[in-house]
């Protein structure tokens, strides 16, 4: 699933800067999948694991840290074009085959 979104930031301090991710692609996960978990491609250059979170009023965000923005070179505001897909990784992080192993 595609869509196209923009970094934002909140006037809080528990989360910071994250994008938003449209209901229907929420539901498909939530509801049909039945997992938060996912992994996003952003901009076909940087692949992002992450957790699918409300913010209270009815919509989903996935956090979106300040080295990732640094490797694509994007801040608040900045467009992003995003590839969401199911997290199936054990631990919700890319792990090296060495860990697999133990």
């Amino acid at each position: 699933m595609k869509f196209t979104t923009k970094i934002e930031q909140f006037d809080q301090n528990l989360w910071d800067f994250h994008f938003m991710v449209p209901n229907e692609i929420c539901d498909y996960f939530l509801k049909k999948l039945k997992t938060r978990r996912v992994v996003c491609l952003i901009n076909d250059q940087l692949v992002h694991h992450g957790a699918l979170t409300s913010d209270g009023l009815g919509q989903y965000f996935v956090t979106f840290n300040k080295e990732n923005r640094k490797k694509l070179k994007v801040g608040s505001g900045d467009t992003l074009q995003i590839e969401i897909s199911e997290d199936k990784s054990k631990y919700g992080i890319p792990c090296p085959e060495e860990m697999k192993e133990l």
